[in-house]
């Protein structure tokens, strides 16, 4: 089973590793099930409408089509991030209601 090669956390690198997430198949089948345009697949901007770096965390904000609150997707975002770079400390996103953490 190969293994990923962790990395440190910067805007360069989380720009790397956030792209390799959304080529996924994983998030390609969230892009049909979300009614993208197939323009938009594996575009980091097709998923997301800000990206920040915050503090050693990330603040995400998905785009309306896939809904602010999609707790599997922001979930499995998480975890993939955290594997690739363990120093990432808390990943959220901020809604109307406030924030989660994921």
């Amino acid at each position: 089973m190969p293994t990923l090669e962790t990395l440190e956390l910067d805007g360069a690198t989380f720009g790397r590793v956030l792209k390799e997430f959304v080529l996924s198949d994983y998030a390609r089948g969230v892009f049909k099930t979300a009614g993208v345009q197939p323009t938009d697949y594996g575009l980091i901007e097709g998923m997301f409408s800000s990206v920040w770096l915050v503090e050693g965390g990330v603040e995400v904000r998905l785009k309306r089509a896939f809904d602010e609150r999609n707790d599997a997707l922001l979930d499995r975002l998480a975890k993939y991030c955290r594997a690739r770079i363990p120093k990432i400390g808390t990943i959220y996103t901020l809604h109307r209601d406030g924030k989660d953490i994921y």
